[in-house]
């Protein structure tokens, strides 16, 4: 940061007049409009602005500053060789937080990016006698005094994810906010950041819309650098793909009027929308037997719902000739189902081969649109003199951001419809790139770049790949070894537990469809592992793989279904959980586990010859180990206890996890707890150790009966029950863990003589 730039000014901008505000509940209104809204998350826009769309005075490219703001490049030099000596500098800015918001509403780039960053850790409001406050929790601070930014350059590294960052950090200071309250940017040398982008892409302040002229160029310039710089991206856009059965031919720019046109024994570049279909009520519009001939003939933009014009529109844009969307280019309302049983087991490669996604992730139905109103201006970093040096100034990343590389399109956020949708987790795993339209920006993802307008080329302190589990996940699929196997951390069968965590949290129309909504990603990961796929889970790692467990405590919501085996998480109408076998670090490594059983064969009669991952299965499992009798009892805190000697030792078993909570039936046939393996946890704590040790440690422990990292060695069991009539046959129930005391004992056991089973 210390090195010299070119000089830049901009002419003062002239005094805009003082704005009215009034304080309501929960916020600010600016009383000449209705904008009003709590604040909180982590918003394109200041909660005092609202929900509406805030016009901010539109400026020239050198007046988008105000004169506090441009008085920040005239600190002389020499405060910013004390910032890169690791001294302070604090400067004056605004004289109050009215005036700050005056000039967020006179269009200062700097001020709004303030605002932004302020209330992403503390709400601002005005109380009735005209004083200002943060709020942040139980806190509340004036902010009766004059607005400062304190200029720090740090050296630090990311917890958990290891990222070393050097930077400068601006925090803004105001009365007596506490640390935790105060708003922090990121100042940046400018040849590092947006140079690559091209003028059409920076916003101005009439960029009101994520369907504005410059966010298309912004959707075009990921897609260019993606397909001639990324050598993880671009090496299947060299030719053609063959395309889908169906696709709609979208025309040039200008054209008012599509057409679906066969892709049968075609080539070409072609996109793909993921979208709701939304309440039956709003149905999507359909290609059916009767209205196929009707489609080809052609279909005006006008007789789309808004959400396919708009993705029209996106392809049109950015020169790309066809789009696929489901709706449309699959037969629909057929009793037979033929079509759609043809098209099904094809959609990965639907999505695998499509040039971009488009993704209307902010769109309930297909009448919603991809478009929304937003702030442009003040989510882009914010080019700026700073000590006579020229910087961009953009915000600092969220925890999401930092720890995941999260650009905000996952974890199920209010607005994001489609990251609720089983369904949709192959369209975002299996498609090369895709452009997420959410609430109040564009989001780019793709298997070298995971980011937004916030940050246009690359989130700051975002980790390595392998705590993204999306894009790790596709290069796998894909064969892309840019990222791995040279990385010793990566475990693929990881990556798909956490795929499994994120699937099963989302929702099913019908719940009989939860293998074949992922039958897509099975299929390539089985190619890619070279790995039998038995209801959900892989041969060559069933023995972490049948160590889930239900998220869900009620009943209502937990009920088997037999369109899997028990000891598939597909048998459960719930989400389900592989966090405690797991790294803590959220990556792709894998922690040692100790196998206390032997997979002896898993029969799976195929029942569909064209559709082999997504019917149902009627899978066993062979297996050879020990079996413990236990007996169920709600007075004992876990529920079940082993019987020795008549004596109850309600710590024995620890975190039983029913599968369906109906333990207040009678039981018909006795339990069981069968020992599965024992996980070496290298993190304790938050701190990574070395599981291997432990290993070694548990491992010795069987001769001499003492564990010097006891703490780190947890036995993991499943629970079974007899099934009646049938010898040696078992159905899952359940999962627990062990009590640490018994680890060894049990452990001893599981290595001596063993039986063969059966689960079902």
């Amino acid at each position: 940061m210390g090195q010299a730039y070119s000089a830049w000014t901009a002419p003062a901008p002239n005094p805009e007049p003082a704005l009215p505000w009034e304080a309501v509940p929960g916020g600010i209104r600016i009383k000449t409009q209705t904008w009003v809204v709590p604040p909180g998350d982590d918003r394109s826009r200041p909660s005092c602005f609202g929900e509406s769309q805030a016009r901010i005075q539109e400026r020239s490219e050198s007046e988008r500053l105000c004169s506090s703001c441009l008085s920040l490049g005239r600190l002389t030099a020499k405060h910013w060789d004390a910032v890169n000596k690791f001294r302070e500098i604090t400067a004056n800015h605004h004289h109050s937080v009215s005036a700050l918001l005056e000039s967020v509403r006179g269009g200062c780039h700097l001020c709004g990016l303030l605002l932004i960053a302020w209330e992403q850790n503390c709400s601002l409001s005005q109380e009735s006698n005209g004083d200002w406050v943060g709020k942040a929790e139980t806190n509340s601070v004036s902010l009766d005094s004059e607005i400062k930014l304190r200029f720090q350059r740090v050296q630090t590294k990311i917890q958990l994810t290891g990222v070393e960052v050097d930077e400068v950090q601006i925090t803004i200071l105001c009365g007596d906010m506490l640390p935790g309250m105060a708003g922090q940017l990121i100042c940046t040398p400018i040849d590092s950041n947006l140079r690559a982008l091209p003028a059409t892409c920076h916003p101005s302040a009439n960029d009101t819309n994520t369907g504005s002229s410059a966010s298309f160029s912004r959707i075009k310039a990921w897609l260019d650098i993606c397909t001639s710089s990324h050598p993880a991206c671009s090496q299947a856009d060299s030719q053609p793909p063959p395309l889908p059965t169906r696709v709609i031919a979208v025309g040039q720019k200008g054209s008012s009027t599509c057409y679906l046109v066969s892709g049968e024994n075609k080539s070409g570049f072609y996109a793909t929308l993921s979208h709701c279909w939304g309440n039956p009520a709003n149905r999507p519009l359909t290609t059916t037997d009767q209205t196929l001939a009707l489609r080809q003939q052609g279909i005006g933009d006008d007789e789309l719902p808004k959400t396919f014009q708009d993705a029209v529109q996106v392809c049109r844009e950015i020169g790309i000739e066809y789009l696929w969307i489901d709706s449309l280019c699959i037969i629909q309302e057929q009793k037979s189902q033929a079509d759609w049983a043809k098209e099904a087991p094809s959609m990965g490669f639907v999505y695998g081969n499509s040039t971009l996604t488009i993704c209307a992730a902010a769109a309930a139905d297909s009448t919603k649109g991809c478009f929304k109103e937003r702030l442009g201006l003040i989510c882009w970093p914010c080019p700026i003199d700073l000590f006579g040096q020229r910087c961009y100034v953009s915000r600092y990343p969220t925890k999401n951001e930092e720890s995941r590389g999260d650009p905000g399109d996952r974890d199920g956020m209010p607005w994001n419809s489609l990251a609720k949708r089983a369904w949709v987790l192959q369209e975002q795993v299996l498609s090369r790139r895709s452009v997420i339209f959410s609430e109040h920006r564009l989001i780019w993802r793709c298997p070298t770049l995971s980011t937004s307008e916030k940050y246009p080329l690359g989130i700051p302190h975002a980790p390595n790949i392998t705590v993204d589990n999306h894009r790790i996940f596709h290069c796998i699929i894909n064969g892309i070894t840019l990222f791995m196997p040279k990385d010793p951390k990566v475990d693929i069968y990881t990556c798909w537990y956490r795929l499994v965590e994120d699937f099963t949290s989302r929702r099913l129309t019908y719940e009989n469809d939860k293998l074949p909504a992922i039958a897509g990603i099975a299929r390539r990961f089985a190619a890619t592992a070279n790995d039998s796929y038995h209801g959900g889970l892989w041969k060559r790692d069933l023995v972490l793989g049948l160590l889930w467990h239900s998220t869900m405590l009620t009943a209502g919501v937990t009920t088997k279904a037999a369109r899997a085996p028990s000891w598939s998480w597909a048998s459960v109408n719930c989400g389900v959980s592989f966090s405690h076998m797991l790294s803590a670090g959220s990556d792709a490594a894998r922690i040692p586990l100790s196998p206390l059983l032997d997979i002896l064969n898993v029969s799976d009669p195929q029942t569909h010859e064209d559709h082999p991952f997504g019917m149902t299965s009627k899978a066993s499992l062979r297996l050879s180990g020990v079996l413990l009798s236990v007996v169920e009892d709600e007075d004992e805190e876990s529920g079940l206890f082993f019987p020795v000697n008549g004596t109850r030792y309600a710590d024995d078993i620890e975190n039983f996890i029913p599968d369906v909570w109906d333990l207040d039936k009678p039981a018909q046939t006795p339990l069981f707890c069968l020992p599965v393996c024992v996980r070496h946890d290298p993190y304790y704590r938050g701190m990574r150790g070395n599981g291997e040790l432990y290993k070694s440690s548990w491992e010795n422990s069987l001769q001499t009966g003492m564990d010097e990292f006891k703490r780190f060695n947890t036995l993991f069991c499943l629970v079974l029950r007899a099934i009646e009539g049938e010898q040696d046959t078992y159905s899952r129930v359940g999962a627990c863990v062990i009590g640490k005391h018994k680890t060894i004992e049990i452990s001893r056991k599981c290595l001596g003589e063993r039986r063969p089973l059966t689960i079902i």
